[in-house]
């Protein structure tokens, strides 16, 4: 869908998918998405990056999990309905481990947060409500640097 906007400009509306954790609704871009998936055994990795959850195995491959919740610092809870996003191998080919999937929406760009929070620099609007939209390549970034020093 295309929308109209002032002087007569043609903004492109965006596929997200949404996400809940801890309660609070968070978004990637759906092109950053290569599947969802039901969790499967976890195992830990020794010293590895606190956000690293471990690894599991999807249909043959290796995967990093990594916990969500820790990395932007919401509360664990334990949750009967939670999945993997298995982001697309042109990011990385890891989990994000979140609560909920929620939905597929369309949306115009993102707008600015006034407040940054960390991997969070911007909202898409989902209906009536604001979404968070996840850094995903920021946050892959620094656990690349981090694990490099």
């Amino acid at each position: 869908m295309e929308e109209l906007k002032e002087y007569g400009k043609v903004e492109e509306e965006l596929q997200y998918i949404e996400f809940t954790l801890a309660d609070k609704k968070f978004c990637l871009l759906i092109d950053d998405v290569e599947e969802i998936v039901k969790p499967s055994k976890v195992e830990s990795v020794p010293l590895a990056h606190p956000f690293i959850q471990g690894v599991t195995t999807l249909r043959g491959d290796v995967l990093p999990v990594i916990n969500l919740k820790k990395v932007l610092d919401l509360p664990e809870e334990d949750k009967k309905e939670n999945r993997f996003i298995v982001l697309s191998q042109t990011i990385g080919r890891i989990a994000l481990s979140v609560d909920q999937v929620a939905q597929i929406f369309s949306a115009a760009s993102p707008e600015n947060l006034e407040n940054e929070i960390l991997y969070v620099s911007k909202k898409v609007k989902s209906g009536d409500e604001s979404v968070y939209l996840l850094d995903v390549r920021q946050l892959l970034e620094e656990l690349k640097t981090e694990s490099m020093s």
